[in-house]
């Protein structure tokens, strides 16, 4: 009958016993096995991300020191331009003068001319 009590356990064979203890044995030792297995996996994926964040990190400075050194040129030649620009605005003004004296020098000799006898010229040969 079965009131729940211990009159409802049946009482194992020491075969069956024995064969879920040498299963429950093996199962362990597959068990430690892949744990094992998991480990080495895990050390030699630890060992490679540190490696490759070793690369990663050579990289990045590699890189960085290429940036700063591409800042530097860069200001570098911008001084320069910007001098060539202030040189070139120097230029331009020198030129603007030059011409400004030549046009008032061809109006003096013009003038000059008019009022000389006609075989001096004050500028003859003389050429800016």
């Amino acid at each position: 009958g079965g009131s729940g009590g211990d009159e409802d356990i049946v009482p194992l064979a020491e075969e069956v016993l024995a064969a879920i203890e040498r299963d429950a044995r093996a199962l362990a030792a597959s068990v430690a096995t892949v744990v094992d297995s998991l480990r080495g996996s895990l050390d030699t994926s630890a060992c490679d991300t540190v490696a490759h964040l070793d690369v990663h990190l050579e990289a990045a400075q590699t890189v960085h020191g290429a940036a700063r050194t591409a800042v530097r040129e860069a200001s570098g030649l911008v001084s320069e331009v910007m001098r060539v620009s202030q040189e070139a605005t120097r230029l331009t003004t020198l030129a603007t003068q030059v011409r400004e004296t030549r046009r008032a020098l061809e109006q003096f000799e013009h003038v000059a001319n008019r009022h000389l006898p006609p075989t001096t010229s004050l500028f003859a040969g003389f050429r800016v």
